[in-house]
């Protein structure tokens, strides 16, 4: 709103939200339920969550990287679930520590998003605005989505309408250098949307709330061990439990 010179009483994310609106009734297929379907496409797999998503694509859970003395979350509930925390050599199944996916059909789909129908009887909630990672049986790609809408079925059924973020994503961490100076380093599991040719589309990390700060340099390590060192400006969008920002690369 401050660049387009709306005035400072008119809140960002309001207008965020006033824009998905929009976006959905103009640009998106109705949600308006419609009658029951018994030959599905296909079927998926969806995991949702910055950490759960973070497992499934890095095959294995995110340790945080914390001062001497403090435990992240992930080690946390590895202690109260085994006595221990687990070592990223063993090979563990993820559902057994909490990063679990469920089936959905897929009802309708196109490069925008798709409409699906959940079929395990899960007690999960979905929220509008939350982030989610669907998967082909038969891919290990994750996409990437943002619940629009929820409707229940006659039968009882949960439908979502997914809308596609662009991009295969990559797990990769993320370390404030501000954070590493005064020797408070805490490392998150985000996850990285690569730069896109056509549409062009620049890339973007996707973080946890309160990290993103305009100006903040963070540190990104990927899963090769290279790192890239950049400089947030822009928050592109915000669901209620994930941040997409914008970034320039600094130069050391």
């Amino acid at each position: 709103p401050q660049q387009l010179e709306l005035g400072n009483g008119i809140n960002a994310e309001d207008c965020a939200e006033l824009l998905t609106r929009l976006h959905r009734f103009w640009c998106e297929e109705s949600p308006q339920p419609k009658p029951e379907q018994s030959g599905a496409s296909c079927e998926i797999q969806a995991c949702y969550g910055l950490e759960g998503i973070y497992a499934q694509i890095a095959n294995k859970p995110f340790h945080t990287q914390n001062r001497p003395g403090q435990l992240g979350s992930t080690a946390r509930n590895q202690i109260a679930t085994f006595g221990r925390v687990l070592s990223d050599t063993n090979h563990h199944d993820l559902s057994s520590l909490g990063f679990f996916t469920e089936s959905w059909l897929v009802e309708e789909q196109s490069m925008l998003g798709a409409r699906l129908l959940r079929q395990d009887g899960s007690v999960v909630g979905l929220r509008p605005k939350q982030i989610v990672a669907t998967r082909h049986t038969d891919t290990t790609a994750c996409t990437l989505g943002v619940v629009n809408w929820l409707a229940v079925t006659r039968s009882g059924q949960l439908r979502a309408g997914i809308r596609h973020l662009p991009g295969i994503p990559q797990a990769v961490s993320v370390i404030s250098s501000q954070a590493v100076a005064v020797g408070a380093a805490t490392a998150v599991a985000p996850l990285l949307l690569p730069a896109l040719a056509n549409p062009k589309t620049p890339a973007s990390p996707l973080l946890t709330h309160n990290v993103f700060k305009p100006g903040h340099i963070l540190e990104i390590t990927f899963s090769d061990g290279k790192k890239q060192t950049v400089e947030l400006n822009i928050s592109v969008e915000k669901g209620i439990d994930f941040e997409r920002v914008g970034f320039t690369n600094v130069k050391i």
